[in-house]
């Protein structure tokens, strides 16, 4: 069959099919379900919109084998991988001692939590630690440590870079609340410089 645009519904598994290895673009929806506040709902938007615009890593990196979406791997100058033999980001404090034998260039093949990003943080010195991860899907962090993270000179890249190409709002929340439309298209807009949308407006 010739198709030649297929919709994935992203309230299937929510992020996960944003995965750039299941689908080319994204659509982000958010809206008043998530926050009645406005200015609460624009931060938090703005913050999902970051990690989906995370730059990719270097065009020379290139995973040596099928397996690099378990565990961490360490990546040295001569972007040759090395397999730490750490199970999981979720298991670092059984093996810290490992994370950084072959220099400060990491990747992390599976999620990634806050504990991790703040250990991580806790060792930055002069920014000198790189995370790369296999997509923005992978991250399960808060604006908190995320942004102590970048602060402290650490930098985050993915394998695979999501193209985000807009974003919808629903002004109206299951509890009855609804949001001035106008001005979070507006404001959200030139927070994220893309183009937001009411869906329902545009209905209309």
């Amino acid at each position: 069959l010739d198709i030649p645009l297929t919709l994935v519904d992203g309230a299937l598994s929510r992020m996960s099919l944003a995965s750039p290895t299941v689908t080319e673009a994204m659509i982000l929806a958010t809206g008043a379900a998530y926050s009645a506040n406005i200015n609460q709902l624009i931060k938090q938007t703005k913050f999902i919109c970051d990690l989906i615009s995370l730059p990719p890593c270097n065009k020379n990196i290139v995973p040596p084998c099928q397996d690099f979406d378990k565990g961490i791997w360490a990546i040295d100058e001569d972007n040759e991988w090395h397999n730490l033999n750490i199970p999981s980001a979720l298991m670092i404090e059984k093996f810290k001692d490992k994370l950084f034998l072959k220099g400060r260039r990491i990747y992390v093949g599976g999620v990634v939590s806050d504990k991790f990003l703040q250990y991580l943080t806790l060792q930055q010195q002069e920014g000198e630690i790189k995370l790369i991860i296999r997509d923005f899907t992978k991250l399960f962090i808060t604006p908190q440590s995320y942004l102590s993270f970048l602060k402290k000179g650490g930098k985050i890249e993915v394998l695979y870079k999501t193209h985000l190409i807009a974003v919808t709002v629903n002004p109206i929340s299951p509890h009855g609340y609804v949001l001035d439309s106008n001005e979070l298209c507006k404001r959200l807009s030139e927070q994220i410089g893309l183009p937001v949308f009411n869906v329902k407006e545009l209905e209309s």
